[in-house]
């Protein structure tokens, strides 16, 4: 399955890519309705084209739109503050991330959300999570188009997302993943793996504005290709919600560390 251009790729490129634009399209954001309808372009282009745009308004320090909520959480994603500190996640009162990628680090702001996926816009890419967990990202090293989790190997790949249910959400310690990526030779990738989760006692985490008491798993996958990537998530032991995230994206690929700064949901 390597190296491939399948039609199961292309059309992943597609969809993702008419969820993410249509997630900045909504009345709410008219600023991202603008910058998408003026520039369609083909495969992740079109979202780099919006990412693109916040860049240079934030560089041109635009009184009226800093003084703006949108305005706010643009000026929030200078890669060029570094990591993302709590004077600066406590000062924007917006659903926010701390990202420390391989690529990137910095504090992102929620740009969009389309149901249970919530997108984040930098200025050199973005991340997009499905329940709290990695699900597509854009990054100097490529891009993750999507993810598919479920526990039946033999099922289909959307057969977990009818069930509403995700590996951090259970206890069963063995699950599959599938990924499609694009490698920076522009080559399409298509692979599965095997995920096995060990889970500790929780205890207490520091996180960029808080201390919570949080599980941490730890996930080794097992690719088709024979290769191994790990991966270690806390998760809240009630709620069963993710507050941080360690992944390597995909064998080669790049390292994705996020903590949750100021959460999206209500409860």
């Amino acid at each position: 399955m390597k190296h491939i251009k399948s039609r199961q790729a292309d059309r992943d490129i597609e969809m993702y890519k008419s969820r993410f634009l249509a997630a900045f399209m909504r009345p709410a954001s008219l600023f991202f309705t603008h910058v998408v309808n003026g520039e369609r372009k083909s495969r992740l282009q079109a979202l780099k084209t919006v990412t693109g745009a916040i860049s240079l308004l934030a560089m041109a320090g635009c009184s009226v739109l800093e003084s703006s909520p949108i305005g706010q959480a643009i000026v929030a994603l200078d890669p060029s503050k570094g990591l993302a500190t709590a004077t600066q996640a406590d000062s924007i009162p917006f659903a926010s991330l701390a990202l420390d990628s391989s690529t990137q680090r910095g504090l992102l702001v929620l740009g969009a959300q389309t149901g249970t996926q919530t997108h984040w816009p930098s200025q050199r890419g973005f991340l997009s999570l499905e329940s709290g967990g990695l699900y597509a990202a854009s990054t100097l090293e490529g891009d993750l188009l999507s993810t598919r989790y479920y526990f039946d190997h033999s099922a289909a790949a959307d057969a977990l997302a009818a069930a509403s249910e995700l590996p951090w959400q259970r206890s069963q310690p063995r699950f599959w993943i599938e990924r499609h990526w694009v490698d920076t030779d522009g080559l399409s990738h298509a692979h599965r793996a095997e995920g096995h989760m060990t889970c500790k006692a929780p205890r207490t985490r520091a996180l960029l504005l808080t201390e919570l008491l949080l599980q941490p798993c730890d996930i080794t996958y097992t690719w088709d290709n024979g290769q191994t990537t790990r991966a270690q998530w806390w998760k809240d032991p009630v709620t069963q919600r993710l507050w941080e995230v360690d992944e390597i994206a995909w064998p080669g690929g790049p390292d994705i560390k996020w903590q949750v700064a100021r959460p999206w949901w209500d409860s």
